[in-house]
């Protein structure tokens, strides 16, 4: 489900914060460049982090505490949800930023999914 999620949401995300945005804005559009990067560095350092297979916590031998997972039970996903929320912001779009919103039950469904697991 994770994978549909992020397959599906991000090209939508994209094409619908383009289409309707209102164009740059200054302060929002380089609020959203500084997220995306940083959500992007964030996400492929907690990624890097373990370089074995990881798509289920039984990849996992015990709880991970350290790290990012000390501050954030699921830093890749908080990761990923930042990273999408800085699109709508950098093409000032309204439509995107709802789109955006919209999305969040999603991540929280495969986040619930993954703790029954």
């Amino acid at each position: 489900m994770r994978k549909v999620l992020i397959l599906t949401s991000y090209p939508t995300l994209i094409y619908v914060s383009i289409r309707y945005g209102n164009g740059f804005h200054p302060i929002y559009s380089s609020i959203g460049v500084v997220l995306f990067i940083l959500s992007t560095l964030v996400a492929y350092k907690i990624h890097s982090l373990y370089p074995a297979r990881h798509d289920k916590p039984s990849d996992f031998p015990k709880l991970l505490t350290e790290g990012p997972y000390r501050l954030c039970r699921h830093p890749f996903y908080a990761s990923l949800m930042i990273n999408q929320l800085s699109i709508p912001l950098i093409s000032n779009s309204t439509i995107g930023l709802l789109l955006f919103l919209s999305l969040i039950p999603f991540w929280i469904i495969v986040i619930k999914k993954e703790e029954r697991e």
